[in-house]
C-alpha cells in the first residue's frame, strides 16, 4: 500500500473513531470515580501519577462502551501507545511490571464488583 492509500486508510480509521466517541457521549463522573477508585489514581500500567487520562480497555475504536467494566485510569503515554490494540496483546509489549499493575487493578475491580453484587442480594 502507497503513501496516500496508508493517509486514506488512517483517516477512515480516525473518522469512525470520532463518530464511534460521538454516539456513545462522554463518560460518566460516576465511572470516572470509580476509575479512580479502582486505579488508585494512578496509571493502571506503569503506576505513574501524571498527566492521567482515562482508557477505554476495549477501544471505542473496536466496540468498546463507556460502561464502568470498560473505563480504567491510564496516563497520557500509555493511553497512546496503547490506542486501539488488544490489551493483552499491548501488555505482552511492555515490561513485566505492566502485566503487574493491570493484574492488580482487575483485583481490584473483581472485589468491588463482588461487594457491589452483596449489596444488590
Amino acid at each position: 500500500m502507497g503513501y496516500y492509500e496508508n493517509l486514506k486508510a488512517e483517516r477512515s480509521r480516525g473518522v469512525r473513531r470520532h463518530h464511534a466517541r460521538w454516539m456513545l457521549g462522554p463518560v460518566s463522573s460516576l465511572n470516572k470515580k470509580i476509575a479512580n477508585h479502582l486505579c488508585n489514581r494512578c496509571c493502571a500500567y506503569c503506576g505513574g501519577v501524571d498527566d492521567l487520562t482515562f482508557d477505554h480497555i476495549v477501544a471505542v475504536a473496536v466496540g468498546g462502551l463507556n460502561n464502568q467494566g470498560n473505563i480504567l485510569v491510564a496516563c497520557r503515554s500509555c493511553n497512546s501507545k496503547k490506542y486501539t490494540k488488544d490489551v493483552d496483546e499491548w501488555l505482552a509489549t511492555q515490561p513485566e511490571s505492566y502485566q503487574q499493575n493491570y493484574e492488580a487493578y482487575k483485583k481490584r475491580k473483581a472485589i468491588f464488583y463482588a461487594k457491589i453484587d452483596r449489596l444488590r442480594n
